[in-house]
């Protein structure tokens, strides 16, 4: 599609006027158009259409009895073979089972939780005593010692 509109003039507001037209004057602008391109008289559609059948073109489109339920089967007019199946459980039962299966993981990541705690605990303690143990001299000094036993 070419316009000679500049960009502009597109995307402002007011780049085009909507005028109202009556019923006549569509039907007469149609006309126009018709012989203006020279449409050939049995191409040329008939306005208002009172009918579902096009001149020239007739039995061609299916009937309503025909979309529905006959050569075409329309899903509009049918009811859909891929229907949802009922719920086999109702929703208070998987509500229960949600919350309780939460709640058991939780009482567990819990459990292993405080048991890392204690472990980590006794880590620690007994890596502040070797600590303490490393720089404590077990031997007697030798203010302590006996004469004799030197």
């Amino acid at each position: 599609v070419t316009t000679n509109i500049p960009r502009k003039a597109i995307t402002a507001a007011s780049t085009g006027k909507i005028l109202r037209l009556t019923e006549q004057q569509f039907l007469q602008q149609i006309q126009e158009t018709n012989n203006a391109y020279n449409v050939p008289d049995e191409l040329r559609i008939t306005s208002p259409m009172t009918s579902d059948d096009v001149p020239g073109l007739e039995g061609t489109f299916p009937s309503e009895d025909e979309w529905c339920g006959g050569l075409i089967d329309d899903t509009s007019c049918t009811i859909s073979p891929y229907q949802e199946p009922e719920a086999k459980m109702k929703v208070g039962y998987i509500a229960v089972f949600v919350i309780v299966g939460l709640v058991v993981f939780g009482v567990i990541a819990l459990w292993i939780h405080r048991k890392m705690l204690k472990r980590q605990e006794k880590r620690y303690k007994e890596h502040f005593v070797r600590g303490i143990a490393k720089h404590i001299n077990v031997t007697p000094t030798s203010g302590q010692i006996m004469s004799a036993e030197m």
